[in-house]
């Protein structure tokens, strides 16, 4: 009787330290998964604003204040996850250039830029 009584046991806890994995590796994956569209749309705003100085096109401003939403939209989704102190800092140092590029040099860039002046930050 107590040797079924420790198997299920044994049986229980392995299940939950399954299930504690599983729900890590989750975590892993969504915090994967938000890495890499925070850096595709960091990356694909600064195409755009790139093409917007050389061509001029608007399609390519409007793609940045796109892009600068996606990433806004990213790094609320990306707080949650923030779990350990490295998470927290990866989160800051991104929220920092948000703020840095965004709101800060590229609306400067854009005004010189739309004025007709070369703009060199």
């Amino acid at each position: 009787m107590l040797f079924i009584l420790g198997s299920a046991l044994f049986v229980m806890y392995q299940q939950s330290l399954v299930r504690s994995f599983e729900a890590a590796q989750q975590r892993l994956e969504q915090k994967e998964i938000l890495t890499r569209q925070l850096d595709r749309a960091f990356t694909q705003a600064f195409f755009d604003v790139r093409g917007y100085f050389a061509f001029g096109r608007p399609s390519f401003k409007e793609s940045v204040f796109q892009q600068q939403e996606i990433v806004k939209q990213v790094l609320r989704e990306m707080e949650p996850l923030a779990s350990h102190p490295e998470d927290e800092r990866v989160l800051r140092d991104a929220r920092e250039f948000f703020i840095r590029y965004f709101e800060q040099l590229m609306p400067k860039a854009m005004e010189a830029f739309e004025r007709g002046r070369k703009w060199i930050g």
